[in-house]
């Protein structure tokens, strides 16, 4: 028996990590609550064992193997019928681990991938059907090494500001934005919005000049970062009023 950390389902076996020997990728769907997880056994051939690793995609996986981006590697490819998204996890030989998922939206309910090169141009295409719409997605491959743009609005460069501000920013994508965040000055602590909101995190930090640190990636990966200064003095300002003693002849 190979142990896996939850409850499987979906497997599916291939050489995905381009050592000549066949590993088995196993979806964990969980019991109670849903998981987005993926068990990969790597069969180690010098040991003699399976060497098991997970990597996260979306909820309710269905795994399948194969050639994705057309590179001649496996890679992992998985429909999640419970986000209704399909996550792609490549084969970067350089590193010899997983890129991080590619996630695209498919229709409700999408069951097992299949890959193909559907449209003739020499690469490889995937096809999920979704039982829900009674339709079939078709994900035609494309290199996308384009990043968002992020346009920032509000703050303005070097403003001052008491209260924290709200933010406006613009940020599109030639196809899919993943996520976007902020951070602040040098702090790694990364706050993920999805619409324009007040800073989080402003009450914390310092007087003075502080990095608004906008960030945000695609689907394929792409990621770019854009900052603006402004000027923090949450200090009200000090009037010294002075004022003439009552006249005692009053």
């Amino acid at each position: 028996y190979i142990n896996v950390p939850d409850y499987p389902s979906t497997i599916a076996v291939a050489d995905v990590d381009d050592d000549g020997d066949k590993d088995i990728v196993c979806a964990l769907v969980g019991l109670y609550s849903p998981n987005n997880k993926v068990a990969i056994m790597l069969w180690n051939s010098g040991t003699k064992t399976w060497e098991t690793t997970t990597k996260t995609v979306g909820y309710g996986p269905r795994v399948f193997i194969g050639d994705a981006n057309t590179d001649g590697k496996n890679d992992i490819i998985c429909s999640n019928y419970r986000d209704d998204t399909i996550s792609i996890l490549l084969w970067n030989s350089g590193t010899s681990d997983w890129k991080s998922q590619i996630v695209l939206p498919l229709g409700n309910g999408p069951s097992n991938p299949i890959i193909k090169d559907f449209n003739h141009d020499g690469k490889n295409d995937i096809a999920v059907a979704n039982w829900d719409d009674h339709d079939v997605s078709l994900l035609y491959w494309f290199e996308d090494n384009t990043p968002p743009s992020i346009t920032i609005n509000n703050p303005i460069q070097n403003g001052n500001y008491s209260a924290a501000p709200t933010f406006n920013v613009d940020i599109s994508d030639n196809y899919y934005i993943h996520k976007k965040w902020y951070t602040l000055n040098a702090n790694p602590t990364k706050h993920f919005f999805t619409s324009n909101e007040p800073i989080s995190g402003w009450a914390s930090v310092p007087d003075g000049t502080v990095a608004l640190n906008f960030y945000a990636n695609d689907t394929a990966g792409n990621e770019i970062s854009e900052s603006v200064f402004v000027n923090k003095d949450s200090i009200a300002p000090f009037h010294n009023k002075t004022e003439s003693p009552p006249d005692p002849s009053l």
